[in-house]
């Protein structure tokens, strides 16, 4: 779904892989579980420490082409379908 946005950078595997990657270690080499464990964990990461601090004009910056809006949009219009 993300990909097909055009926002990559979006799809927590995408994410968690380039995290991974920083740390060194070879996303390839990690086992199903890992790479779910280490999914949640950034998730988790980016929830409780990005995501409550972002003002509207940080996420502008950040998201020049609108994709974190247009998720929530889509999100939106389907709770309210």
């Amino acid at each position: 779904m993300f990909r097909q946005s055009g926002c990559p950078w979006l799809a927590p595997a995408f994410l968690t892989q380039m995290v991974v990657a920083a740390a060194g270690k070879d996303w390839g080499a990690l086992k199903e579980q890992g790479r779910k464990d280490a999914q949640a964990g950034i998730k988790a990461k980016l929830n409780k420490e990005v995501a409550s601090r972002m003002t509207a004009a940080q996420l502008t910056e950040s998201d020049p082409n609108g994709c974190v809006r247009g998720f929530l949009r889509r999100i939106g219009a389907a709770l309210t379908a």
